[in-house]
């Protein structure tokens, strides 16, 4: 037999608990679907630094493209 007492709006205390749970978990699971992994993150910032080159005023004089 369980006897809970009713806390709030006539909801008992497991109810409340659940209720309030729901808005946390949402929110959490929204976070975690809009945050890529740090492993990708990692990625992607390495990714975009090979891809870009430096300007052509930063290149030593060796590598410098002849006006031939």
């Amino acid at each position: 037999l369980r006897l809970d007492d009713e806390v709030f709006l006539g909801l008992r205390t497991a109810q409340v608990i659940g209720l309030s749970a729901i808005p946390v978990g949402l929110a959490g699971m929204i976070y975690l679907l809009r945050t890529p992994p740090a492993g990708e993150r990692r990625a992607d910032r390495r990714r975009r630094e090979v891809q870009e080159e430096p300007p052509a005023d930063t290149l030593p004089p060796s590598e410098e493209p002849s006006a031939g």
